[in-house]
């Protein structure tokens, strides 16, 4: 029998084959086809991006081959705020011809296409006059007309685009740094071009070139290399006699000091032989030298710089923008640094909280735990305190501001921070001693060498003083440290470690005491089911009821049951903290804390004894009875026991500092090989720093840690390390972060810190040798300042290739 088919169903059916989003290219749902279009989408928000890119003139947009992948994310931000006076002052700039200017961070930045669609952002919004991003950073500099645009305006153009824009401060310091950096690449640059032309004319001279001509030649490029080296000397070299003038003023011994000595000596040498055409002239190594010390200074500053800066670190914990509710009981977006005592301030579910205050409306759950160190949420109702940089839970709450900005609990251990990071290190101040004395020794042996030997009537008596100036400036004793230290940090990325601070590595491959945080850092920082009593037919009854839940308890769960099919619950009513109910498979369960179970059956009820008292209760009833029980802990990571077994093995006494209470902690303590004595419990933040600073007066002090509550003791301690995973601020704070999981890259970092100082004590051990060589060799005259020029670099390119060699991620033989 035939088969009738239905062409119309057909071509329908052909109509709503696999095809492609028009705007990201992305499949369209066969559901979000349009039949009667050519053009496809895949969300609404690839619709409107798509109609104002042609709509503007902009369609080539289309044609590129880089066009981005992914579809248009909606993005919600009411960018009223960015008009606020409060965010104009810090981060609008209005220049005297009347254009204002700001930075901001834009999300979605992918590929060329999107350079090429936001820079073109003036054909779209009257009065914007430039856009230029930065791919790399995803930082696009806007300059606009304010009578003709708003910054708002701006940013909704931009959101609509699918580069939602965000906040992005550029504080003075790191402008400054950012101007200084700059500086010092074009004096390099300078520095380098200079050196190498003159090394040419010295090549000519060294290999016999103007022996071969008139002696017009020679003195051609006497004068030439004179002539160069006067610039190198004045523009780039300034920067060591600025030193060492500050060194004389302070009456210090500065590295710049001898430097500049022996660069003037050399330059006035070399000018008095090229006035009388004879004598060696140093104008080539007084020019490498220049280049070589600004290169070597270069990566030092850059190496050993640490972000302090507080009010980065005080953005980093608090949102940038708060919903305030005025007089009027409108809900307006504000940035956070206008928020006001006194005022009131929502918090949505999900959303960190800006200010100190008290809640006024609303039950939810608020996670401190990386500001307090608590591992459960703690629940809140009106009348409760919460802290600023906190992260609600649950359902949207009312607060009203009791302390803001810089005077909030969170602002003021900022603060703290701020004042710790800027404490020099005891190895700082050392190393700092020591190229003091050296430099100092330096400078007597060059007058020395050159009163001896003027008394003995020499005629090289100046040219072995310069001698021993050149080829015992200590350029390869100081680069000993900082090159070692900066290759160890360069491979520590690649081994599980973000190393920021040199004297961090110094610190590490000795002793002394290690604290080490509880919740995040011996544990793995989030609530997991490690107990349950009851029929397991229950489970998939309660997931049920916790299908829709973010409560960590309810994510907690899920992650514990997995393979688990939950049916269909209706009725289900989550009560801000205490639980939830619903009718589940004809049942009526209640899932929560004691109290919120005690309420629903009207009498007491016990935990079972065979729960371990640590643990975090979880009940489950209907109206009759308790049914079930979970049994949540925070767990202690795998390689914890080891870990703190290995730092013990290598000379570190290992305790525990949290703020978590007496049970939890010493739970996770007798897990992870630590005694009891060695536990600090309900420690706060300014506990941790007071432990700290004691500890500090008997020895160096090692902080691991990952909360807000750890920043301030990370500053102060010797050396601080941030858990992966952990608060921003907790990052910026510390000296080094682990990029991996657990804590064994914790002990592979100081396994290679300990590689890292044998490497500095052979290259400082090769340092002090050759410059005791060397100076007995100037002394004596058999060096000259041309043989001293050229054994200067030939040292210190030594003592880089000696610190470039050493691997000390890898284990030796």
């Amino acid at each position: 029998m035939p088969v009738t088919v239905n062409t119309a169903h057909r071509h329908e059916a052909d109509a709503r084959a696999q095809r492609s989003c028009s705007h990201c290219g992305l499949t369209v749902l066969p559901a979000d086809i349009s039949v009667d279009s050519t053009e496809q989408f895949c969300c609404s928000g690839c619709q409107a991006a798509w109609t104002i890119i042609r709509s503007s003139g902009l369609g080539a947009y289309h044609n590129l081959p880089e066009r981005r992948a992914y579809a248009v994310q909606s993005d919600d931000t009411d960018f009223v705020y960015l008009d606020h006076a409060a965010y104009q002052r810090t981060h609008v700039r209005v220049d005297a011809d009347g254009l204002a200017r700001a930075t901001v961070q834009l999300r979605g930045v992918h590929c060329a296409s999107c350079v090429w669609l936001i820079e073109r952002l003036p054909l779209i919004v009257p009065g914007v006059r430039r856009v230029v991003l930065n791919v790399r950073r995803h930082v696009a500099e806007i300059e606009w007309d304010p009578q003709r645009a708003t910054l708002s305006q701006i940013a909704s153009t931009l959101a609509s685009l699918g580069y939602p824009p965000h906040p992005f401060a550029e504080d003075a310091m790191t402008a400054a740094r950012r101007r200084d950096d700059r500086t010092m690449l074009i004096h390099i640059a300078i520095a380098g071009a200079i050196a190498i032309n003159v090394m040419l004319a010295a090549l000519a001279s060294y290999s016999g070139l103007s022996a071969s001509n008139d002696r017009s030649l020679d003195l051609f490029i006497r004068w030439l290399s004179l002539g160069l080296t006067i610039p190198a000397l004045l523009w780039p070299g300034r920067t060591f006699y600025r030193g060492a003038v500050a060194a004389i003023r302070t009456r210090t011994l500065h590295l710049d000091l001898p430097i500049a000595i022996a660069l003037s000596a050399g330059f006035a040498r070399g000018a008095f032989n090229t006035w009388t055409g004879s004598g060696p002239v140093y104008f080539d190594a007084l020019t490498v030298l220049i280049f070589l010390l600004l290169v070597g200074r270069f990566i030092q500053v850059k190496w050993s710089r640490r972000a302090n800066d507080s009010a980065d670190l005080f953005d980093a914990v608090t949102p940038a923008v708060a919903q305030v509710i005025d007089k009027g009981g409108n809900l307006r977006s504000v940035p956070t640094a206008s928020v006001e005592k006194g005022g009131v301030v929502r918090v949505a579910a999900g959303a960190l909280v800006a200010a100190d205050g008290v809640v006024i409306r609303g039950s939810s759950h608020v996670d401190r735990a990386w500001l307090t160190g608590e591992s459960t949420p703690c629940a809140v109702s009106p009348g409760d305190d919460v802290l600023a940089g906190t992260r609600n839970m649950e359902t949207d709450v009312d607060i009203r501001v009791t302390l803001a900005g810089r005077d909030t609990h969170v602002g003021r251990l900022m603060d703290d921070v701020q004042r710790e990071s800027e404490q020099r290190p005891a190895a700082v101040l050392t190393a700092n001693r020591l190229a003091g004395a050296f430099i100092g020794f330096v400078l007597v042996a060059a007058a020395g060498t050159y009163l001896f030997r003027s008394a003995m009537g020499d005629p090289l008596a100046l040219d072995a003083a310069i001698a021993v100036l050149i080829v015992t400036c200590p350029c390869a004793l100081a680069m000993a440290t900082p090159l070692a230290l900066n290759v160890a940090i360069g491979r520590a990325t690649h081994h599980g470690a973000l190393v920021r601070s040199g004297d961090a590595l110094l610190i590490l491959g000795g002793h002394g005491t290690v604290y080490l945080d509880k919740t995040g850092t011996l544990t793995e920082g989030r609530m997991a089911v490690s107990w349950w009593e009851g029929d397991p037919t229950l489970r998939e009854l309660i997931l049920a009821l916790e299908r829709d839940s973010v409560h960590p308890i309810a994510v907690a769960l899920r992650r514990a049951w997995p393979g688990v099919e939950s049916v269909a619950a209706t009725d289900v009513e989550h009560v801000s903290g205490g639980g939830v109910s619903g009718n589940v498979a004809g049942q009526s369960l209640h899932v929560g804390s004691q109290a919120f179970v005690e309420g629903i059956l009207g009498r007491p009820i016990s935990v079972s004894d065979g729960m371990p008292i640590h643990m975090t209760p979880v009940f489950v009833s209907n109206n009759d009875r308790v049914i079930a029980c979970i049994g949540l802990t925070d767990p202690v990571r795998r390689d914890a026991e080891a870990s703190v077994t290995g730092l013990r093995q290598r000379g570190w006494h290992v305790q525990m500092l949290t703020g978590d209470a007496p049970g939890p902690a010493a739970a996770v303590a007798n897990q992870s090989g630590i005694p009891a004595e060695d536990i600090t419990c309900l420690a706060s933040p300014a506990d941790k720093l007071d432990a700290v600073k004691q500890a500090k007066r008997l020895g160096a002090v090692v902080v691991v840690g990952d909360g807000v509550n750890d920043s301030a003791a990370l500053s102060a301690s010797s050396a601080g390390i941030a858990m992966h995973g952990g608060a921003e601020v907790a990052l910026r704070c510390a000296d080094a972060y682990l990029t991996h999981s657990g804590l064994t890259p914790l002990i592979t970092l100081v396994d290679a810190a300990r590689r890292t100082q044998s490497t500095i004590t052979v290259l400082l051990a090769a340092s002090l040798a050759y410059n005791v060589a060397a100076i007995a060799l100037a002394l004596s005259g058999h060096i000259s300042p041309l043989l001293a020029a050229i054994l200067m670099p030939i040292s210190s390119v030594t003592v880089i290739a000696g610190a470039w060699h050493t691997n000390p991620f890898h284990k030796r033989a």
